[in-house]
């Protein structure tokens, strides 16, 4: 009998996602020169990824069938997988990538589900671009500016503050990148920040459309 899998699979497709970018991030701070102040960009930003994936253990938790099973066979990996930094740490996040994958491996399945849940999807995609666009624009930008001497962006807080503010309403009034590469990078988080906003309002578009029809019906 195949196991019954916990989330749906635009969920786990979001959380093999989440899991490939937090190993991304460690082989950049380890194969890389990054200066100081990027590697506590992406100390945070793994911290912040070990959040999510410890929220994502509760949630397992709390809804599987059967908990002693559930962390036998595959719940402390996920649980190990949320330690930041940390050598065992980034071995079951490895275990946990050929987890999900195993829960959707078939690719048919995968865009079969896509489709029948397109809220849900078109969702969990403006975070994960959220999300993405804020971690490697942080970057980009802090590799960028930081060599300037009269850059407004001096340290990793300033890079996710401008980042963040850039992504989601074009721009930030105290900070600005002076380098051409800092202002191609946010030219890119602009784009960036107006298909999240428009998936976003698409998505409250359709669930006020779905809501009337059911009040009509």
């Amino acid at each position: 009998m195949q196991e019954k899998s916990n989330g749906s699979v635009p969920y786990q497709l979001f959380t093999l996602v989440l899991c490939v970018l937090v190993i991304g991030l460690l082989l950049f701070d380890t194969t890389q020169t990054v200066n100081e102040e990027t590697k506590t960009l992406l100390k945070w930003a793994d911290y912040s990824l070990c959040a999510l994936f410890f929220a994502d253990f509760i949630y397992q938790l709390v809804t599987v069938d059967n908990r002693r099973k559930y962390m036998v066979t595959w719940g402390w990996i996920d649980l190990i997988s949320c330690i930041p930094v940390f050598g065992w740490g980034r071995i079951a996040r490895l275990l946990r990538i050929l987890k999900l994958l195993k829960a959707i491996r078939s690719s048919k399945a995968l865009f079969d589900a896509i489709c029948r849940k397109k809220g849900e999807s078109a969702l969990l995609t403006a975070a994960l671009l959220l999300i993405f666009g804020t971690l490697f624009g942080s970057v980009a930008i802090m590799q960028c500016e930081l060599s300037e001497p009269n850059t407004d962006i001096a340290n990793a807080s300033d890079a996710i503050w401008w980042t963040f503010c850039t992504i989601l309403k074009g721009g930030c009034e105290n900070i600005a990148p002076i380098t051409i590469e800092g202002r191609c990078v946010a030219v890119v988080l602009m784009f960036l920040g107006m298909a999240i906003n428009g998936t976003v309002i698409g998505f409250a578009a359709m669930l006020l459309s779905s809501n009337h029809k059911q009040t009509e019906d």
